[in-house]
């Protein structure tokens, strides 16, 4: 459990804080937005999944899933009832995507 937990000790907000309502990510996503807003994300996670490949380390997952629930977080999915534009009744959350970079 120590594992899992020190993913998400030493206060992230404050570890990687930027400023009071922004951290690092935020400003890497801004910087190098690619075509998703989260391409900077999409690569580190694919970093970490090739390291686990080679390696085969948990600590490796444990890395990718949590830049994968940092995306998710950035992308706004949490603000939505719906979560899969397969699901009857889905409805984009307005300004989701201009919120990473997008209009």
């Amino acid at each position: 459990m120590k594992l899992i937990s020190s993913q998400f000790e030493f206060a992230g907000e404050k570890k990687y804080q930027l400023a009071e309502d922004k951290e690092m990510t935020d400003l890497v996503c801004e910087l190098v937005p690619g075509k998703t807003g989260v391409d900077w994300i999409i690569g580190t996670i694919t970093k970490y999944l090739g390291r686990f490949a080679n390696t085969l380390r948990e600590k490796d997952i444990l890395k990718a899933t949590t830049y994968l629930y940092i995306m998710w977080l950035k992308m706004g999915f949490y603000l939505e009832e719906k979560h899969d534009k397969d699901e009857e009744g889905y409805q984009d959350v307005p300004n989701r995507r201009s919120s990473i970079g997008h209009s």
